[in-house]
């Protein structure tokens, strides 16, 4: 319960209390193409681990996965850069 909290806390956080500070600061300007991909991206992964940790453990085979998807937006994200 408190890993999954910590992860949609993090998200949520990130998501309004970062980018309402950075605001107060500036323009924000995202791009399409990263806004696009990140925020699904980021809700899939969110609910994915919900599901994994309905289970009190996550599996060896969950934890590759999740790391497979990780090295997935890594590499998204590099592609978008370029």
């Amino acid at each position: 319960g408190i890993a999954v909290g910590n992860v949609i806390g993090s998200n949520i956080f990130n998501t309004f209390g970062v980018m309402g500070i950075s605001r107060l600061f500036g323009v924000i300007i995202v791009p399409t193409n990263i806004s696009d991909f990140g925020a699904y991206f980021a809700l899939a992964i969110t609910l994915i681990l919900v599901i994994m940790t309905r289970s009190k453990r996550i599996t060896r085979f969950e934890g590759g996965m999740l790391l497979i998807l990780y090295l997935y937006y890594i590499v998204e994200l590099a592609d978008f850069i370029n």
